[in-house]
């Protein structure tokens, strides 16, 4: 997880006002979600890198990237909204933040997708949901390029492979970049390096914690919330009615 048990996120102080409370619990889900997203899209490309595609892989791996980007975004409008008893300049990440906000027109085009069906699709014939591609390293000498494309093949739309050449590759499974169709005339089809989004997000998230952790730290002395509470009430059926216990 970005946010680890031990992180303001996981210890708001009840006595801090309302609102920010309430954008602090935001950010805390959208950036355990985003973590969440990206392993599992990280390990279906892993195993199919390996293995081929198995009968779930492209549900998964669409699924998985878009909800890291939904969520993203989210996080972002989160984190603007966050002010009120802080001094939100101290909370303002800067860079990385920036390159978060790339995910706004990617975002929107999801939300909007059947409405992308006559907008900008039928004229390109693009994959509804995209392409994802990635690159694999090997060895010194060897990496492996893919592609994955939703829904049929298209004889006439060109399925991108990432040239690794003066590309700086970090990972083993780097440069996880999705491809999809926005609504603009001039470039309808964008990318966004999902893998960068993901090394941002923790950057993003580190720098708001270190900020806002010692404006915390007077104020959690006096109370902190509990966080993801489970209830479970016992029950059994008196008369084919379901009673509670005493």
């Amino acid at each position: 997880m970005l946010i680890n048990k031990d992180s303001i996120f996981n210890k708001i102080p009840a006595n801090l006002d309302q609102r920010q409370i309430f954008l602090l619990e935001g950010i805390r889900f959208c950036t355990n979600s985003i973590t969440l997203s990206f392993e599992k899209l990280h390990d279906e490309i892993s195993y199919i890198s390996e293995n081929n595609l198995r009968e779930e892989s492209s549900v998964t791996i669409f699924k998985e990237a878009w909800n890291q980007i939904d969520m993203t975004y989210r996080l972002t409008n989160f984190i603007k909204s966050f002010a009120g008893n802080f001094d939100i300049s101290k909370v303002k990440p800067g860079g990385n933040f920036e390159y978060l906000l790339k995910t706004k027109p990617f975002r929107n085009s999801f939300q909007h997708i059947d409405e992308r069906i006559d907008e900008v699709l039928l004229g390109l014939n693009a994959p509804i949901w995209g392409n994802i591609s990635w690159l694999k390293t090997i060895n010194n000498e060897s990496i492996k390029s893919f592609v994955i494309s939703a829904g049929h093949p298209r004889d006439d739309f060109e399925n991108k492979i990432i040239n690794p050449l003066d590309l700086h590759i970090i990972d083993i499974i780097d440069f996880i970049t999705i491809e999809a169709v926005q609504k603009n005339s001039q470039e309808p089809i964008s990318s966004i390096n999902l893998s960068e989004l993901y090394r941002r997000t923790k950057l993003v998230i580190e720098k708001v914690a270190s900020d806002l952790e010692p404006q915390f730290i007077s104020l959690a002395q006096i109370e902190i919330l509990p966080q993801d509470i489970l209830i479970c009430v016992d029950m059994e059926y008196v008369d084919n009615l379901p009673i509670q216990k005493e």
